[in-house]
């Protein structure tokens, strides 16, 4: 269709009065693209000027970064003067170090005899300690054993016939013998909480008893049991080992002692 130039112009003048049909002649003619480029070009104005900020910002931190890297090259500077110092006091040190050492030498060198010392010392105090029990429990054995033991007694091994007997028959050897006068006690009473009209208590004593010492009650009296002495092996002491207590059960030892050792093993 040929349009006449008074059509174009009314054509036109339609479009100037009315917008609707402005706006379809344009979305008929020009693409999607083009439409969209206004508000591409709004949005990417916002961008710019959003650019622009954070480059503004970026700059006022690389000048706060420079400041702090001038102000980090002066105290490298007063780093490395007090590194340099921190050496020269570092050899004095080491010098001093050396000095201690030898000085540390020689006081473990004395420390260590201080400690044979008192080991020995120690060990003599405790057999001290040790026979001291003994003495003052074969003293006052009434009053240790009459919670047990009606009229309890100590008895020697060589006052027993039986015993006696065996020695000087050949029966009994002398190693035998001496290991039953060995004893700490021979007891002989009566029990208080048994039927039986007497017993024999073979008794190892110790401050501390531990499981050598319930090894030598329980051979002692079987020495004493081979050879007619129907002796019960029993122990007593201030403390007990836990392992004497153990043994003591599985040898069949009576234990008198109250209370556990504390932290014995």
């Amino acid at each position: 269709m040929t349009l006449s130039e008074a059509d174009i112009e009314q054509f036109i003048f339609a479009l100037h009065e009315d917008p609707k049909l402005k706006d379809r002649v344009r979305n008929a003619i020009l693409s999607d693209d083009f439409l969209a480029l206004p508000g591409i070009v709004e949005r990417l104005g916002e961008r710019m000027e959003q650019l622009t900020i954070r480059v503004d910002r970026l700059g006022e931190r690389m000048d706060q970064l420079t400041i702090r890297v001038d102000q980090l090259g002066e105290r490298m500077d007063q780093l490395t003067g007090q590194v340099q110092q921190l050496g020269e006091r570092m050899d004095q040190l080491t010098i001093r170090v050396d000095h201690l050492g030898e000085r540390m030498d020689q006081l473990t060198g004395q420390v260590q005899q201080l400690a044979l010392k008192m080991e020995r010392f120690d060990g003599r105090l405790g057999n001290l300690e040790g026979r001291n029990y003994e003495r003052d429990y074969r003293d006052n054995v009434i009053s240790h054993l009459a919670p047990f033991l009606k009229k309890p007694v100590v008895v020697v091994p060589a006052n027993i016939d039986e015993l006696d007997a065996a020695f000087q028959s050949g029966r009994m050897s002398l190693a035998q013998w001496r290991e039953i006068h060995r004893l700490d006690l021979l007891v002989h009473g009566t029990p208080r909480r048994s039927a039986e009209p007497e017993v024999w208590w073979a008794m190892e004593l110790s401050l501390v008893v531990d499981k050598y010492d319930v090894e030598r009650a329980a051979n002692r009296a079987a020495t004493l049991r081979e050879f007619g002495v129907a002796a019960v092996p029993v122990v007593d002491g201030r403390g007990i080992t836990s392992d004497a207590i153990a043994e003591a059960q599985v040898l069949g030892v009576s234990v008198l002692v109250e209370r556990e050792a504390t932290g014995a093993a």
